[in-house]
């Protein structure tokens, strides 16, 4: 299972609009073998009836069942600490901010494999941080970009990544 993790505030209705056209590129967009859930971690928005509707949506299309959470503004670590009890041990997560658009079809099947079978714990998705070193990997068919956060950047961020449970229980 890949449990789809949208941390969401929304002070106002101007800001709850950016959500559903997220989960609409997800539904879209998103190419996994995998079954799909939706947590939505919502940080106390001003009403939960778009969050409703975004569960609704995410049920119909990946006929999984929708959970939510609430940190009550503590901001996005609140949030995804509070998001992980709704992610199993056997569970890979998928972050994602509420405005965070998949503009074109993402496969996960190789940063599956990397969590899966090769042994990695985090897989960043999407566009990268400038000043970045690393390494190009290939095994079996296969190619990824190891970061080495030695020489500066960011290793981790809040944009778009894959992970195992276990990273967040060792990183937190």
């Amino acid at each position: 299972m890949i449990v789809v993790v949208m941390t969401t505030y929304a002070p106002g209705p101007e800001r709850a609009a950016y959500a559903p056209q997220v989960l609409d590129s997800l539904i879209k967009h998103l190419r996994t073998t995998e079954n799909v859930r939706l947590h939505i971690a919502d940080d106390g928005s001003y009403d939960t009836k778009y969050l409703h509707a975004l569960a609704e949506q995410a049920e119909r299309a990946w006929g999984t069942v929708v959970s939510i959470s609430n940190a009550n503004r503590k901001g996005i670590g609140g949030s995804l600490n509070q998001a992980m009890r709704a992610v199993s041990l056997m569970d890979l997560w998928l972050y994602i901010t509420d405005d965070w658009v998949l503009t074109g079809p993402l496969d996960l099947s190789i940063p599956v494999w990397l969590l899966r079978d090769y042994g990695t714990s985090y897989v960043r998705l999407g566009p990268l941080h400038p000043n970045l070193r690393g390494y190009t990997r290939h095994h079996d068919g296969k190619w990824w970009r190891d970061l080495d956060a030695l020489y500066g950047g960011y290793a981790f961020a809040t944009r778009p990544f894959l992970a195992t449970k276990h990273f967040y229980d060792e990183v937190g």
